[in-house]
């Protein structure tokens, strides 16, 4: 039987999810004015905003005389804010927004990798199989559309490689302190260090290229780096990160529906029968149906 709690983290993962599933498809929209690091610290602005308030709403600062929330910022800032998401932002400058988000998915065998075979997490082989379903998913879509290895695509599956160790320990953290505490401090120190890398890779923006873009970074500040990552580090309080990274791999269906809606990217045969796998891997993974009905949990 499924305990409240991981029913809510589940509620939480699939909020996030189809927020975030908007995330590939406006950074595109911002690269048509701007390279693609100032983009992404641009919108590091923006949600550094958003968590100044939250911070000052909630009342958290006394959060910041902790030491646990300055080491889980600072691994979180370099593995996720400035590894992951610089590869991630300058691979979709060479691929698709679908293919990127399908991409990504990788970072469930990296999850798998760190968190099962190093930290020793226990999950059961229903829910290996539905990541499996999911992967399974994510391939019929890229094979078939991908002759050549794509350079962008490669930057991305890197990228996965480098988000484990950032959220084990902002999952250890928000056990202390708050989730709007952790994601303004990593922001507040990646940031400036992703203008710095934008600046050596000769990227630059004038005023009129930022303000043309104003519209996107908004959003991508405020509401995907910011209310969708509280949402983030809020589920894995009640789920696994492996679990909320599996059940994350629906994302790409609803970034494939944004991107022909918003930038008339259509989707292929082979993303449409996606959705079978995908699907089996869902209900696989919030246990509403089993393969297995004995307690087969694995560590």
């Amino acid at each position: 039987m499924i305990k409240n709690s991981e029913r809510k983290g589940e509620i939480i993962s699939f909020i996030e999810i189809t927020i975030w599933a908007l995330f590939p498809v406006l950074a595109v929209l911002s690269f048509s004015t701007l390279p693609s690091l100032i983009s992404l610290a641009w919108s590091g602005v923006f949600s550094a905003l958003f968590f100044v308030c939250a911070v000052l709403i909630r009342r958290k600062w006394k959060d910041f005389t902790k030491p646990i929330l300055w080491k889980a910022a600072l691994i979180g800032a370099v593995s996720i804010n400035i590894c992951f998401y610089s590869l991630y932002y300058i691979g979709l400058t060479m691929t698709s927004p679908g293919n990127g988000s399908i991409i990504a998915l990788f970072e469930i065998f990296t999850a798998f990798l760190f968190f099962n075979v190093l930290m020793k997490e226990k999950i059961s082989g229903n829910r290996i199989l539905g990541a499996l379903l999911m992967v399974a998913g994510a391939i019929i879509v890229v094979f078939p559309d991908t002759g050549n290895i794509n350079l962008g695509d490669v930057l991305i599956l890197i990228a996965t490689f480098f988000c484990p160790v950032g959220n084990y320990y902002a999952q250890k953290a928000r056990e202390v302190v708050s989730s709007e505490s952790i994601m303004l401090l990593r922001t507040l120190i990646a940031t400036p260090v992703l203008f710095l890398l934008a600046y050596i890779f000769g990227m630059h923006a004038s005023f009129e290229d930022v303000r043309g873009s104003l519209m996107f970074l908004f959003i991508s500040g405020f509401v995907l780096f910011g209310f969708t990552k509280i949402l983030w580090v809020e589920q894995i309080r009640f789920i696994s990160v492996t679990k909320a990274l599996a059940l994350s791999s629906v994302g790409p269906l609803f970034t494939i529906l944004f991107a022909w809606a918003l930038i008339g990217t259509y989707p292929t045969l082979w993303q449409l029968l996606s959705l079978i796998p995908f699907a089996l891997g869902v209900l696989l993974l919030t246990d509403y149906i089993k393969v297995w009905r004995s307690p087969d949990v694995i560590s």
